[in-house]
């Protein structure tokens, strides 16, 4: 893959969690190696859900 294409995948978080299930299936990694991709999917939960929580405006 060229070098822009991997620089773009950086903002998907389907990337780490692919990174995640290939650590954990093909090279049997432990929870010390999966620190690096867990920690970028917690930041992506936390702002996906603080995105949400202030965009939500109730109807009434």
């Amino acid at each position: 893959m060229p070098e822009w294409a991997q620089w773009i995948t950086r903002i998907n978080p389907l990337r780490y969690f692919v990174e995640v299930m290939r650590t954990i299936y093909l090279r049997g990694g432990g929870f010390a190696e999966l620190l690096p991709q867990l920690g970028a999917l917690l930041v992506f939960a936390l702002v996906f859900n603080l995105w949400a929580v202030k965009s939500y405006r109730k109807s009434s």
